[in-house]
């Protein structure tokens, strides 16, 4: 009983660090994205 509950703690532990390390990466790529547009759309000052 007690191996079993500790084999499901580790599976736990396991699936909950790749969710966070998925969404880490996701929001790296959407922040990047955000910052891309961004940049896009602020106007270039000439002053010539």
């Amino acid at each position: 009983m007690l191996d079993c509950i500790k084999q499901s703690s580790e599976l736990i532990t396991l699936i909950f660090s790749a969710v966070v390390m998925v969404s880490t990466v996701v929001y790296a790529i959407l922040t990047w994205n955000l910052v891309k547009c961004r940049f896009r759309t602020i106007p270039s000052h000439n002053f010539d």
